[in-house]
């Protein structure tokens, strides 16, 4: 009984491997074909892909690593990409604002919905009982293959495979908007797209009895044949800015109607 039990998972091992074997064989199988294909290159240690696409509920069939640890790194790698690419990105913008942009795009339901879109399910090493779709385990293990990726292939190309599908999109834009109301960042990321100058300048700080404190903001958006001046009015500059970039959306969306 001990012998057949070696024997069967010497079985489940070589087949669980087989799907990354390039060595020895004349063809790749398309589960690696579609591993590259979503990488954009050719896998250099496939051991470490394989750990990256396995969940802990696979753990132990032919020796099967879960892809845990590989996650812990990948969050990070994500972390530092999405960080760093926002800090060029936005030059003169605060702290808050970078910090809400990144606070979206590494985010778990961000991340699940991404590794759905890239079709990660088929890929993942999971018991079979496991349901995956809408769970984190899609999130996580897109972590996971982050974190493969740089061991695998260095810093640079783990950051622009991050930068290639999480940053910058039409839909995450309005998710913030709505998530945060964040009209602002909404507007940051339409100019830095379309590559448009814009600027916020303060205008004046007013007391009213009724009110308290006004402040008057003005929002420069320098469209090449048509430039814009939205003003927005607030109790706090920040409340300002944001109703002045809120009309400058508006005027924006009715334009390209």
């Amino acid at each position: 009984m001990k012998k057949y039990r070696s024997f069967l998972g010497d079985i489940i091992r070589y087949l669980h491997l087989d799907r990354f074997r390039q060595k020895g064989t004349p063809q790749k199988s398309p589960h690696r074909l579609a591993l590259e294909e979503l990488i954009g290159a050719e896998l250099g240690n496939p051991q470490l892909y394989l750990q990256a696409l396995t969940h802990r509920s696979y753990e132990g069939v032919g020796n099967a690593k879960s892809n845990e640890r590989l996650e812990f790194l990948g969050d990070s790698v994500v972390n530092l990409a999405v960080g760093d690419t926002l800090y060029g990105l936005y030059p003169n913008e605060p702290e808050g604002v970078l910090t809400n942009i990144r606070s979206f795009l590494v985010s778990r339901t961000n991340m699940n919905a991404t590794a759905e879109k890239l079709g990660l399910q088929p890929l993942i090493y999971a018991d079979s009982g496991l349901q995956l779709k809408g769970t984190d385990a899609l999130g996580n293990t897109l972590e996971a293959l982050v974190g493969a990726i740089y061991l695998d292939k260095g810093y640079p190309f783990a950051a622009q495979f991050v930068r290639n599908h999480l940053i910058v999109s039409k839909k995450n834009v309005k998710v913030v908007a709505k998530k945060e109301e964040d009209y602002k960042t909404e507007l940051i990321i339409l100019m830095q797209r379309e590559k448009v100058p814009y600027q916020f300048t303060h205008l004046d700080t007013k007391y009213d009895q009724a009110q308290g404190f006004v402040h008057r903001c003005q929002l420069h958006i320098d469209f090449p044949d048509h430039p814009m001046e939205t003003i927005g009015v607030g109790p706090t500059k920040k409340k300002a800015h944001q109703n002045a970039a809120k009309e400058a959306l508006r005027r924006i969306e009715k334009m390209r109607k």
